[in-house]
């Protein structure tokens, strides 16, 4: 049963200029490789900072109670914010949808879903 969710938000700008989005996915996946997670979700979305809009990332892992994710996220953070150029990237921790969440497991196609219930 997961217990939480951890998110990080990545502005797809540095030094105000657009870089590619497979660069911030690339740099996630080797950093969440090194602490264990090997899957993730990602939304496409626009923030803004400092009055400037940019394309931004958010990317969201759901982990269990034993996970060490939600002890390093701030360490990630930083490490992505210097391997892309961000003056910061956002990090939370949360409830997993305040309620509990599980993976539906498809043996057919190896493949993983999950489905929240609320409490």
């Amino acid at each position: 049963m997961f217990n939480s969710k951890v998110s990080f938000v990545i502005g797809l700008n540095a030094y105000s200029r657009p870089y590619p989005e497979s660069t911030a996915v690339k740099a996630v996946t080797e950093e969440l490789a090194v602490h264990g997670i090997d899957g993730f979700s990602l939304t496409r979305g626009i923030g803004f900072w400092r009055g400037a809009q940019e394309d931004i990332i958010t990317v969201s892992v759901l982990v269990t109670p034993d996970s060490v994710l939600p002890t390093y996220a701030e360490r990630i953070a930083q490490v992505l914010a210097i391997r892309l150029n961000q003056e910061c990237v956002l990090w939370s921790i949360d409830a997993a949808d305040a309620g509990l969440s599980y993976a539906a497991h498809n043996d057919n196609f190896r493949a993983t879903s999950v489905a929240a219930k609320a409490a």
